[in-house]
């Protein structure tokens, strides 16, 4: 009997030392596994794991187990976890609940090429259109600066 409870422990210990790398299907079924055969423990090590773990991946998916855990008071505590995650990370273990994993890959558009003598050649010639139109209804061009109409 303690062998075989050693033995789950360092299953439960060599998973949580792997790195899934967002994959959260790949650890889900060993999550599943080891909440269904050492309830107790496994709500223990979900708590302590959210305070001193580092792997992301598995703080969520201990989130996700204790939530959809049938044991008593799993769900509880899974939800205490929930609200102390970041933004980003509550919105990846819902998706995850709701079957909503999809990695997708936001590809940049092309930067726009910027137009060498047709669109500096417009620039320079609308600032000097204003500045003579400014000149034309009687505005000198250093009254135009400051803000103040001269008077002929």
């Amino acid at each position: 009997m303690a062998a075989n409870e050693q033995d789950l422990r360092l299953e439960i210990l060599n998973t949580l030392l792997t790195t899934p790398h967002r994959k959260l299907e790949l650890i889900w079924p060993v999550h599943r596994e080891l909440v269904e055969q050492d309830p107790r423990f496994y709500v223990r090590l979900g708590a302590w794991y959210h305070d001193h773990g580092d792997v992301r991946d598995h703080k969520e998916m201990f989130i996700v187990t204790l939530v959809l855990s049938s044991f008593e008071g799993h769900r509880d505590v899974g939800l205490a976890l929930l609200r102390g995650l970041p933004p980003y990370q509550v919105v990846r273990v819902l998706d995850f609940i709701h079957g909503r994993k999809a990695t997708r890959k936001v590809r940049a558009a092309p930067a726009k090429e910027k137009g060498k003598g047709k669109n500096k050649a417009v620039g320079r010639a609308s600032k000097k259109e204003k500045t003579a139109k400014g000149e034309r209804n009687g505005e000198s061009s250093g009254a135009l600066k400051r803000g103040v109409q001269c008077r002929a």
